[in-house]
């Protein structure tokens, strides 16, 4: 009896090689997607592919650097206790305005980028870029 337990117990459970065998045919398939999937050529997705109905990466810039010029002066009314909601809200509706655009138009752009990380790190760095350079040149005093 204890011979037909132990042989049962191995045909169900098969041995450490058979196991090893049995990992490796079942990894192989998914190896084998991976490898393919990563050696596919890429979505060629530049700035000049960006859909009519989404903002531009270059307007987008100049409005992310509004925006956070706006919301800069609401973190500074807020800390002097002067901040109110309506003017945070006028704030931002003047940037849109500036720039001829919706609320929701602005919105669905930044989903888009969201989605397409590549052009919106390139919009960030090039917004950074712009926000050093009013930031220095606040900070230099004039007719240096």
């Amino acid at each position: 009896m204890r011979e037909l337990i132990i042989n049962d117990f191995r045909h169900n459970t098969g041995s450490p090689k058979s196991h090893r065998m049995n990992r490796i045919f079942a990894v192989v398939p998914f190896l084998t997607i991976l490898i393919l999937f990563s050696c596919a050529p890429k979505q060629d997705l530049t700035e000049n592919k960006v859909p009519e109905n989404i903002i531009q990466p270059d307007s987008m810039v100049v409005i992310i650097v509004d925006m956070q010029i706006a919301e800069a002066v609401l973190r500074e009314m807020r800390r002097i206790g002067k901040y109110e909601e309506n003017i945070a809200i006028t704030s931002f509706e003047k940037v849109f305005a500036k720039h001829n655009i919706s609320k929701k138009k602005y919105e669905e752009s930044t989903a888009y980028y969201e989605q397409h990380l590549e052009i919106y790190e390139n919009i960030y760095e090039k917004v950074i870029t712009k926000l050093s350079q009013l930031q220095a040149e606040v900070k230099e005093p004039e007719g240096l």
